[in-house]
């Protein structure tokens, strides 16, 4: 399996709004990015490495990540 169902990579929404940018902002030009925002999408894995890696590139960290990770399940 090549994808990441977007109910497990949401978490990635909560860490944009904690740092204040728009992900829009963060996944522009990255193919299927739209998907993590519908119901029931999946998102390449290629794809989504590629949002972390552009959420890193605007000043977000690691510790974000696993925060909003945290908070997703709770």
């Amino acid at each position: 399996m090549r994808e990441v169902s977007n109910q497990s990579a949401g978490f990635l929404l909560g860490a944009c709004e904690r740092l204040g940018v728009s992900y829009a902002d963060i996944s522009e030009g990255i193919v299927g990015a739209e998907k993590l925002l519908i119901a029931g999408e999946r998102i390449d894995w290629d794809g989504f490495a590629e949002l972390i890696d552009s959420f890193l590139a605007v000043g977000g960290t690691l510790a974000m990540l696993e925060e909003a990770g945290e908070r997703a399940v709770e």
